[in-house]
């Protein structure tokens, strides 16, 4: 499911493939539609999470090339995405018989069955499997900078280590969630050569490392 959700968005603009996945997802395990979309909604989030943490982890072991200021706006927006994951887990109790949602939501029982759907993809993150759920994606992030060091070192360029190798990759992966042309061409680009060049790589340098980052990440898709 998620190689054809991830091929799909590198033929179809706006990462419309993940609206197929969902489809894909409910029919396969019988669940509504609107509850495996949320599900992939948690999944992205969850990503964003992680990302943003290694971000910021890594951004205090080279203040020399992130900014202060830069780091406050991603503590910012991963305080936001935290937000939005707690409101997923504990609205759930308040969409339960008795609670505050769903007396509200009473008089409208589709709304209410809507909300539900929309919550149910945050459910695992209730139970113990948030904390292999949270780890699991850390160290997917961690891995997906393999290549962005990988291709450092064979272009000769001498730039990155591990955790600037990381830094690259969240700028590249700003640029991909960006709902642009098919396969975040163009955006991934911009945004992988903006890192690469904030790192000491010159211009040409660093559009190709971009470009040839993602062929690598396409090909393997």
């Amino acid at each position: 499911l998620e190689a054809i959700g991830l091929a799909a968005n590198n033929i179809i603009v706006a990462r419309l493939g993940e609206l197929g996945r969902a489809a894909l997802a409910g029919r396969r395990f019988k669940i509504p539609f609107l509850a495996a979309l949320s599900s992939m909604m948690v999944e992205r989030l969850c990503d964003s999470v992680a990302v943003l943490v290694l971000f910021n982890a890594m951004a205090f072991f080279n203040t020399d090339v992130i900014s202060t200021r830069l780091r406050v706006i991603t503590l910012g927006v991963l305080s936001c995405a935290l937000g939005v994951l707690a409101i997923l887990v504990f609205a759930y109790r308040e969409l339960e018989p008795g609670g505050i949602l769903e007396k509200r939501l009473k008089l409208l029982p589709k709304a209410h069955d809507l909300s539900v759907k929309l919550v149910t993809g945050a459910r695992a993150l209730r139970t113990r499997a948030a904390f292999p759920i949270m780890g699991l994606s850390l160290l997917l992030w961690c891995v997906n900078a393999m290549p962005f060091w990988l291709v450092d070192k064979a272009m000769g360029l001498g730039l990155l280590d591990f955790s600037r190798s990381l830094l690259v990759l969240t700028w590249g992966a700003a640029g991909a969630s960006v709902p642009a042309a098919p396969g975040a061409g163009g955006t991934f680009e911009a945004a992988g050569r903006s890192g690469m060049e904030t790192m000491g790589a010159a211009p040409p340098q660093a559009l190709v490392y971009a470009v040839l980052v993602h062929i690598l990440a396409y090909s393997t898709v």
